[in-house]
């Protein structure tokens, strides 16, 4: 985090309004940090199989909705599973 801000105060004004700007990348780093606590914060209240995480790993890093997300319920049988993950993958497209 520290080389973040010190990569975005060695940039110029005009760097930093740009596309490139170091603020982006520090925006980025803190958004990614909000997700996985979000992710760990959704873990703990079930309990899913590996596969069933990835899934929803992905929907997460996707934004999907939270009713998409919250369909996958850990009682869910694979074959059940594979359909849901088709079909939210599929309406993420």
């Amino acid at each position: 985090m520290l080389s973040l801000v010190n990569d975005y105060l060695a940039q110029s004004v005009s760097e930093r309004y740009g596309e490139y700007s170091g603020l982006n990348a520090i925006l980025d780093f803190k958004n990614e940090i909000d997700r996985t606590a979000e992710l760990a914060e959704f873990f703990s209240e079930h309990n899913f199989s590996d596969e069933q995480k990835i899934v929803i790993s992905e929907m997460f890093s996707r934004d999907s909705s939270k009713n998409n997300i919250e369909v996958i319920d850990e009682s869910l049988l694979p074959m059940k599973f594979v359909s849901i993950t088709i079909f939210c993958t599929i309406s993420l497209i």
